[in-house]
């Protein structure tokens, strides 16, 4: 569906927006690249982790223009640690499709990556509704944690948070560095 929906904006900006057309096309190829790249299989580096939620974060920034904002921060320093491949892209997407896409308001996205003692902390923010208190998650939620409990069994959590500001937060509890990276 996502693959699609880039496509045909990719082909309407082709018309209009020429130089746009370009970085969506070069945003989605990087998408993609990353996808299909599985030199580490199951695990993916902090650092190719947020650049891939930033590549799909810049081709919805395209197709909704002045209706979402982004902000990344990661520390440089946890650049080589390693955590399931996907594992923000589901959450971001989440976040837009719950906030932008269902509101049609302005929608505010962060990704923070930290680390807190022995553990990293992913986390999620935005300012789309809130979480229902029945919860029902959905393929994306469920691959998340599929993939916790099959690489980090009994050594995360997720949280689904309201308040203070709505967030989606994972902490792994282990921490695993790319040693071939450094």
């Amino acid at each position: 569906h996502f693959l699609y929906n880039a496509l045909n904006s990719i082909a309407d900006l082709s018309i209009t927006d020429g130089k746009k057309a370009r970085r969506m096309t070069v945003a989605l190829a990087d998408l993609f690249r990353y996808s299909i790249n599985y030199s580490n299989h199951n695990y993916s580096t902090i650092k190719d982790e947020a650049e891939m939620a930033e590549a799909y974060l810049q081709i919805e920034k395209i197709r909704f223009e002045d209706q979402l904002n982004y902000s990344l921060q990661v520390n440089n320093e946890l650049n080589h640690y390693l955590v399931p491949r996907f594992i923000l892209q589901p959450i971001v997407e989440n976040a837009v499709k719950h906030g932008l896409k269902a509101t049609g308001k302005m929608t505010e996205i962060g990704i923070e990556v930290k680390r807190v003692e022995d553990s990293l902390h992913l986390i999620v923010t935005d300012n789309g509704p809130s979480f229902p208190e029945e919860l029902s998650p959905g393929y994306g939620v469920k691959s998340i944690y599929d993939k916790l409990d099959l690489l980090f069994p009994d050594q995360y959590e997720v949280r689904f948070i309201n308040q203070p500001q709505k967030q989606v937060s994972i902490h792994i509890n282990k921490l695993l560095k790319d040693e071939q990276g450094i």
